[in-house]
């Protein structure tokens, strides 16, 4: 959804209620695709010119910058935005993107992509709604693999899958989260 707002004497359209996508590598290019697909509004913000000048031309609302700086998430409309992917590959970068986040708009759902799950604890501290870490994704993957080589059948792994990532996944949501789930079941 769009809105049209007034700056410095002309309309522009203004994102409302969209994702921000920080980090256009491989992960922001999937979920685009996948907003895209679906029509759900999204603006990124990649730190790399290149990448930059090579989506503005495709048509991708994407803007260059460091997303730890405010006039940057501001003018990608983090005050209005529903959901924040950050998806960098920089530990530091990433909780300070974070932070400044959740300063900004205290509701919006911050999504975190992380190398190491050992770095979970810190970002949901610092106001990350979930993490999701390489690591753990990647060896579920690998476990599905061997299991479908030794031809265990397709439904049972997928009970494994699920079992293992609700457990796992379970440990990395902060308590609020799983509270307002709770609440919901009442």
């Amino acid at each position: 959804v769009r809105e049209l707002r007034l700056r410095e004497g002309r309309y522009e359209a203004q994102l409302v209620d969209h994702i921000i996508i920080i980090g256009f590598g491989l992960g922001g290019r999937h979920i685009a695709d996948a907003a895209d697909a679906v029509n759900i509004p999204y603006a990124v913000i990649d730190a790399n010119p290149d990448t930059v000048r090579t989506e503005r031309a495709a048509g991708r609302i994407i803007y260059h910058g460091d997303a730890t700086c405010e006039p940057i998430l501001t003018h990608a409309g983090v005050q209005s935005a529903r959901v924040v992917v950050v998806a960098i590959s920089d530990p530091v970068g990433t909780s300070r993107v974070v932070e400044q986040v959740r300063l900004l708009n205290p509701r919006v759902h911050i999504i975190v992509r992380i190398r190491y799950f050992a770095q979970s604890e810190t970002l949901l501290s610092r106001g990350a709604d979930e993490v999701i870490p390489e690591e753990y994704e990647a060896t579920i993957e690998i476990f599905t693999r061997v299991l479908h080589k030794y031809l265990v059948p397709r439904e049972e792994i997928e009970t494994m899958v699920g079992s293992v990532r609700e457990r796992g996944y379970r440990m990395l949501r902060p308590a609020r989260l799983a509270s307002d789930e709770c609440d919901l079941l009442l």
